[in-house]
């Protein structure tokens, strides 16, 4: 979970910041509104637990990668439809 806004690229960084902003004007604590604010991109680790247990991939190259492909295509947008 820590280890998540290290693979954010600036764009998904930006739009937690942004979310984080918008929670802490409504007088939410920022450390509350950081935690909501990164849930979509935590619900991502699931996906690979997921893809680590059925390839065997090492964990971190799995994650990095994950990401990586996550930004170039832009997921974020269908996985906010979604929510």
């Amino acid at each position: 979970r820590r280890e998540v806004p290290s693979w954010l690229s600036t764009t998904d960084r930006n739009i937690v910041e942004s979310r984080v902003r918008e929670a802490a004007v409504s007088g939410l604590p920022r450390d509350v509104a950081h935690d909501i604010a990164g849930l979509l991109d935590l619900y991502c680790l699931l996906d690979v637990v997921e893809i680590v247990n059925s390839t065997g991939e090492y964990p971190g190259a799995a994650t990095e990668l994950y990401y990586m492909l996550k930004d170039r295509i832009t997921a974020n947008t269908i996985l906010d439809d979604v929510s």
